[in-house]
């Protein structure tokens, strides 16, 4: 939804002319010569660029074989090789399939029960059929959730974690499924310095390195004649990009200042654990309570063709994204995260208090638990009428900064000139 939306404005995508679908293995196969180079530079710009970058084995670099192409792809951009890459579209809520057969959702993702896009409607499509480049990034947007970053640590005890050799997962829990993703999914680069002394495995965070790497994989599948794979890996590092504008994927804990942090850290180091994991568990309820309502509110909206909402304007606004300068290497630090910190602390506030003080502010529940079984949107109004279209107006500063970043960042790769590596 953020993808499309977001770049229906953009006349460069919109009209956009429509372009041939391929495989990824037929991508691969004609360009495993060129690949070859593309993924060795992106390799020495990692080296160059990340503050803290685990080098990888030797033997997951890709070289021209002649076999096993995928794998080896997916291999060499430490993701999982196990991931799929099937032809498909991704259907808005309310969106008519056009006569394509329907794809199986169990196709599309490599977990065994991906429940958060069980009522997410997919289309095949065939080699060689023309696909709108707008549905094709749009529908690439969401790929990453679906194992791009699962098992890639050397705990997680997968078949591929140790050759990738990213180390021991920073955070979160190795046990669960998805539990990988989070430090490819988050960027914490705006904490305070006694809080990387403390933490130092905050600063393994690694959305820079995927957003990068979509780029230079992007711009290449474009000038080598590969428009449809030129627009998929766009959505990849878009992705990526509009998970950093939402503030909860940017700072460690919105809402409780360095001082408390080190308060709650040091009561947990002398033994007593309780204040350390109220807070993580109430951080982790208002991110799932913010994510719950915005794709309720929006698939709601989709469903019902009404569009005339703040959130949906904000996403579509393009007056501001002049504001800023190109998107270059330091853009996700220095621009977007910054501005998504700005925000945490008075989204914080807003999530408790608009929504349901039971899934916001208590320690006891497990908002996970609630995402399949409750209705967020008609909670909040019985609590408290007019909450839903206050909370409308928060959503707006959050998906206003969605449209702007994301464009900004398919204008770099669509520019003539690579400017990435170009500092303002």
């Amino acid at each position: 939804m953020l993808g499309y939306y977001g770049l229906i404005t953009m006349l460069e995508i919109k009209n956009a002319q429509p372009v041939p679908a391929e495989s990824l293995e037929s991508f691969l196969q004609k360009e495993e010569a060129g690949l070859e180079k593309v993924l060795a530079d992106i390799e020495e710009w990692n080296k160059k660029n990340l503050v803290v970058y685990p080098v990888p084995t030797p033997e997951i670099a890709f070289k021209r074989t002649g076999i096993d192409h995928k794998r080896r792809f997916l291999e060499a951009l430490r993701m999982d090789p196990e991931s799929r890459t099937p032809l498909y579209l991704q259907l808005l809520p309310g969106q008519e399939a056009g006569g394509r057969p329907a794809f199986p959702v169990k196709d599309i993702s490599v977990f065994k029960n991906p429940m958060w896009i069980a009522q997410t409607r997919f289309t095949t499509i065939r080699e060689g059929e023309a696909v709108l480049p707008l549905e094709v990034v749009a529908s690439a947007c969401d790929e990453p959730d679906y194992g791009f970053d699962i098992g890639i640590w050397q705990d997680n005890n997968s078949p591929h974690s140790k050759k990738f050799n990213m180390g021991i997962q920073p955070f979160g829990n190795p046990n669960l499924e998805y539990g990988s993703q989070a430090p490819v999914h988050m960027g914490f680069y705006h904490e305070a310095g006694i809080i990387y002394l403390l933490a130092g495995f905050l600063k393994r965070t690694y959305p820079e390195m995927r957003v990068h790497q979509a780029y230079a994989l992007s711009r290449f599948a474009f000038r080598t004649g590969h428009p449809y794979w030129g627009f998929r890996f766009m959505g990849w590092g878009l992705h990526y990009v509009q998970d950093l504008t939402q503030p909860y994927h940017a700072r460690v804990l919105p809402g409780v200042g360095t001082l408390r942090m080190l308060w709650i850290n040091f009561m947990d180091i002398i033994g007593r654990h309780e204040g350390k994991k109220n807070i993580v568990q109430l951080v982790s309820n208002r991110h799932l309570a913010l994510e719950n309502f915005q794709r309720r509110i929006m698939t709601r909206d989709l469903r019902n063709k009404d569009l005339n909402q703040p959130y949906w304007f904000a996403l579509q606004n393009t007056e501001f994204d002049s504001k800023y300068n190109h998107f270059n290497k330091k853009y996700l630090r220095d621009v977007l995260t910054e501005e998504s910190v700005s925000k945490s602390d008075e989204l914080s506030r807003e999530i408790m208090a608009l929504m349901p003080v039971r899934l916001v502010d208590d320690p006891g529940v497990e908002f996970e638990e609630e995402k399949g079984s409750m209705d967020l949107l008609r909670t909040m109004e019985t609590n408290q009428p007019g909450s839903v279209s206050q909370f409308a107006n928060v959503l707006a500063r959050l998906t206003g900064a969605a449209g702007v970043h994301s464009r900004n960042y398919v204008r770099a790769i669509l520019a003539t000139q690579d400017t990435y590596d170009s500092v303002n």
